[in-house]
């Protein structure tokens, strides 16, 4: 049994006890907490010297990662467990951990907090007996993430707090936590709190790193947007679909493109606006997430009723994504 893993069984057999849900998750739910899920998947390079088993982790780590950002939980899920499986097997600690925080973070992508906690506890308490503190860092930061998700404000708050000691520790300016601090203060009602850490977040994201500039980007742009200061939220929405368009991250693209086209819709700008929501009616239905679709649907046909803009093409091609021969196979 590898040291830090009390109980292996217990990880193999969550699915079963934890009865996850697999379905898309409405546009509320959204708003909170998809934008703090893009950088919370990790995946570590294989050094030249690994085992082949440590080499199959990280080769399942990166497919779990791939089908994540497609939307695909049921199938990320297999592939991180498979991920940890091969560490285990492997006696690779740090590779435990990542898989862990992983499957943590479809979990918590799938509403189940609870689930997602167990894993997040258990990475974190394997993480603390290791040399590297950036994956404790990352687990203790998506953990904290969970707890705002729960509501448990107050608890989050000494997660936050624990994040941050370690973050001080390694003197490393780490965007995904300023994000998880600017959601707390949104809940807590505290806007001005939230708008500086998120635009510390957009501050401090790496350069390349689009998942952690398209968490940040979107996390401003949509409290902004909320605030109704359409103006300032639209390049940061703008900044995080092209982000999320270079790391693949499909459900990303779908949110950004319903997020901007409801700014446009209140700065008046009917023809921009109506364009940008049917591209994500259409992101939607192409990942067979059914009710975001129908959900903007419903607003494009309030808005065509007073606008001139015509819905049968879209609608047509969204049954087609939804019901036709293209309904299966994003996720197979």
């Amino acid at each position: 049994m590898q040291k830090g893993i009390e109980n292996p069984a217990l990880i193999l057999t969550l699915p079963i006890f934890l009865d996850i849900k697999w379905e898309m998750k409405p546009a509320a739910y959204f708003l909170i907490v998809i934008i703090t899920l893009l950088t919370a998947c990790a995946g570590a390079r294989p050094a030249p010297d690994t085992s082949e088993a440590q080499k199959a982790g990280h080769r399942e780590t990166a497919k779990g990662n791939d089908w994540f950002r497609k939307g695909c939980h049921r199938s990320a899920w297999e592939s991180f467990l498979r991920a940890h499986r091969h560490f285990v097997l492997a006696g690779d600690p740090v590779g435990e951990a990542m898989a862990l925080n992983n499957m943590g973070t479809v979990y918590r992508a799938t509403g189940d907090i609870s689930g997602a906690l167990v894993l997040f506890d258990e990475a974190v308490a394997l993480h603390r007996h290791l040399p590297e503190a950036s994956g404790l860092l990352q687990s203790l930061s998506n953990r904290a993430a969970a707890l705002i998700d729960d509501n448990r404000l107050e608890e989050a708050a000494g997660a936050i707090a624990s994040a941050q000691q370690v973050a001080d520790r390694l003197k490393i300016p780490f965007s995904p936590l300023r994000v998880n601090q600017g959601i707390y203060y949104r809940k807590k009602g505290d806007f001005e709190a939230a708008k500086k850490f998120f635009e510390t977040a957009v501050q401090t994201a790496k350069p390349r790193n689009f998942g952690q500039i398209a968490t940040a980007q979107s996390a401003l742009g949509n409290l902004l947007l909320d605030k109704d200061q359409t103006e300032a939220a639209l390049p940061h929405l703008a900044a995080a679909l092209e982000a999320d368009r270079a790391s693949g991250n499909l459900p990303g693209i779908a949110d950004d493109l319903a997020a901007i086209g409801n700014a446009y819709i209140r700065q008046g700008d009917i023809i921009q606006g109506v364009d940008y929501l049917k591209r994500g009616l259409l992101s939607y239905a192409a990942m067979g997430d059914k009710k975001q679709a129908e959900t903007i649907l419903v607003t494009l046909e309030k808005i065509c009723r007073e606008a001139d803009c015509r819905l049968e093409g879209i609608r047509h091609l969204a049954t087609q994504y939804l019901e036709g021969p293209l309904s299966q196979g994003l996720c197979d």
